[in-house]
């Protein structure tokens, strides 16, 4: 398992059908991603722009906030 596909913050729960414990939660990639697209689309709204405009574009706020979220998990294993 790589560091993007980790628990951002995890929550360990018990199985009853196991003795192993499982962790669940959004991954880091997930966490980076959500927060790089709140930014965007801030940035969105303080330019005028509207979501159906953003929608036709060919590069998604989506797809950005999954490019930002990889550049920054690539940038953390640098360090």
């Amino acid at each position: 398992m790589n560091n993007g596909d980790l628990p951002a913050t995890p929550i360990t729960t018990f199985l009853r059908d196991t003795s192993g414990a499982e962790l669940i939660g959004l991954t880091k990639r997930e966490h980076f991603a959500a927060m790089a697209m709140q930014t965007l689309i801030g940035i969105a709204e303080k330019r005028g722009w509207h979501f159906h405009d953003l929608e036709s574009a060919s590069v998604t706020i989506g797809d950005k906030a999954a490019l930002i979220a990889d550049a920054t998990l690539a940038a953390l294993e640098k360090s």
